[in-house]
């Protein structure tokens, strides 16, 4: 819960390269909505004489109508931090989603290219989403959005099909799977002919009976056929049976075309991917389109996606949470989204969670037992009353989410799935503030800096900045237990014990390294004395010389 630019440059140490997919609905910029505002320069007063309203930290969210002279720039100017830390979060195989309508769909392409590169824009997916239109448009009904894809490292990217079926009766079967005639050897596109690629214009010499097939390099001379060599080897093939193949000429385009394969993969898989169909012409190669045992196959998505938008209310009126939320997304939409992915288990990341339709999206997913999907949820704690009313039942839309996650969870408790989740909210640092340089304080003031942590910050708090200070995940398992009389919080086991009471003395130690754990952390002023300090360091070295002891 908090401002997700700096929850971002917060998540950076714990989930760096480990996130597979990223989805971000940011405000569309319509001139109406609010963006983030990132630079603060003024003083209190100020701001909200410019801004005209605060939310409840009186900052953040700011108006941008479309009159301003620094409209597309303003919300550019969010979007870019945001979207350059995200980047850093995914896998190298990762890819980021962004929703966006016309207002800012061609800034946010040439932004996007500028941080992910421009091999890395995938594609721009059409969101057929309102099949009536948008009636509230000014001369023309909108009824589509988009959807950037965006990926880490476009090489790594794979992005799953869609899974369909065909009757087994309509297959032919050979002895690696059932399969149907596919595409042609050719090229069909124009763009590649014999004169940009010729490596790839070469003649097949087929045997019908054998099912033998080789390659030989003859160049093309007219739409009639190729150059004939007089030579030995081509004659020899002719005569003990072979026919000659040459890609089929484009009588569209007036240029001869060239297969999709070169010669080296056409040697390696012709045998068993390559079907030869007697023709008027002669024979002609064909792919084999390969099925699974039940006739499944998948096939390749198109950049269009029409699921109506509507249903997103009535997701939140299943839960009784109806009078609650503008515009909530569809959460088939985002499982739509989620089914993108190849990898069944991943981590995904929601910039701006809104209502948490995605919880509802990766619930259904992982219920249906697809994989297992965890996911980190980010919300700025913006008020629901509207005009000052109090209609809403919640009085943030972080508090709605989280009630809406519960009411999930206990409609798919029987589904046998994790349902559970953790809440952080963003705060300052745990540290008391020094204003003063070391030479500056008197030796009565020095008993006020015996504690550097804030009086009112719980063990909680401390535990969660030490894990993210040595970059663990947030969702690893912690446990409670009494060491010696202490608070001791076991994270993942063995992996990090924590206590942050006073009074930590060798006896304590000794009790600890009975456990072995990788890392103990203890604040600083927590030791019963500075002898014992010292002490301890040297038990933990001398009983469990594995565990690295570090202080807050």
């Amino acid at each position: 819960e908090g401002d997700n630019l700096e929850v971002l440059k917060i998540l950076q140490e714990s989930y760096l390269g480990k996130i597979k997919m990223i989805y971000i609905d940011p405000p569309y910029n319509t001139g109406k909505d609010f963006v983030y505002k990132d630079n603060f320069t003024q003083d209190s007063d100020e701001y909200k004489e410019e801004s005209g309203q605060t939310d409840e930290y009186n900052r953040r969210l700011v108006s941008n109508p479309d009159t301003s002279g620094r409209y597309h720039s303003n919300w550019l100017s969010m979007m870019y931090p945001r979207l350059k830390l995200a980047r850093n979060l995914l896998r190298q195989d990762g890819m980021c989603l962004i929703s966006i309508d016309h207002n800012e769909v061609n800034q946010l392409t040439l932004l996007c290219t500028d941080i992910f590169g421009e091999d890395n824009v995938v594609t721009t997916l059409i969101w057929h989403n309102n099949v009536k239109g948008r009636q509230l448009d000014k001369h023309i009904k909108g009824a589509y959005e988009y959807v950037l894809v965006l990926a880490k490292d476009v090489t790594c990217l794979h992005v799953s099909g869609i899974q369909e079926k065909v009757k087994l009766d309509k297959l032919q079967k050979d002895n690696i799977s059932f399969f149907k005639k596919d595409y042609p050897l050719h090229n069909g596109t124009s763009d590649f002919h014999i004169n940009n690629r010729p490596n790839l214009c070469y003649s097949i010499y087929y045997h019908p009976d054998t099912g033998d097939a080789i390659t030989i390099d003859e160049k093309v001379l007219s739409p009639d056929g190729y150059s004939i060599d007089p030579t030995p080897t081509r004659q020899d093939l002719i005569v003990i049976g072979y026919v000659r193949i040459l890609p089929k000429y484009n009588e569209t385009y007036g240029n001869q075309r060239v297969w999709r394969w070169g010669q080296e993969k056409f040697h390696k898989e012709s045998k068993t991917e390559l079907l030869f169909e007697k023709e008027e012409s002669g024979f002609y190669p064909y792919q084999k389109k390969r099925f699974e045992a039940d006739g499944s196959f998948e096939k390749k998505r198109t950049n269009y996606i029409n699921i109506d938008s509507g249903a997103g209310r009535k997701a939140l009126v299943n839960l009784g949470l109806s009078k609650e939320f503008d515009s909530p997304k569809n959460p088939d939409f985002i499982h739509e989204l989620l089914s993108f992915s190849q990898d069944p288990n991943f981590i995904f990341l929601d910039l701006f969670s809104g209502s948490a339709t995605s919880v509802e999206s990766v619930f259904k997913w992982n219920s249906k037992g697809r994989g297992k999907i965890s996911f980190i949820h980010i919300q700025i704690p913006t008020s629901l009353s509207k005009e000052g009313s109090s209609d809403s039942a919640f009085s943030t839309i972080p508090e709605l989410g989280r009630e809406r996650i519960r009411r999930l969870a206990k409609k798919t408790e029987n589904a046998g799935i994790d349902t559970g989740f953790r809440v952080y909210r963003l705060s300052s640092c745990n540290a008391e503030a020094v204003y003063k340089e070391p030479g500056a304080y008197v030796q009565s003031q020095l008993d006020l800096l015996k504690d550097n942590v804030k009086p009112d910050r719980t063990a909680e708090d401390l535990l969660t900045q030490v894990i993210l200070a040595w970059g663990l995940p947030l969702s690893l398992k912690i446990e409670e237990e009494k060491v010696a009389g202490k608070q001791v919080f076991k994270v993942a086991g063995n992996s990090l014990h924590a206590c942050f009471d006073s009074g930590i003395d060798e006896a304590f130690a000794k009790e600890i390294a009975k456990e072995e754990p990788l890392r103990v952390v203890f604040k600083d002023g927590a030791f019963a004395s500075d002898t014992a300090k010292v002490n301890v360091q040297q038990l933990l070295k001398q009983l469990s010389p594995n565990t690295e002891m570090k202080m807050i």
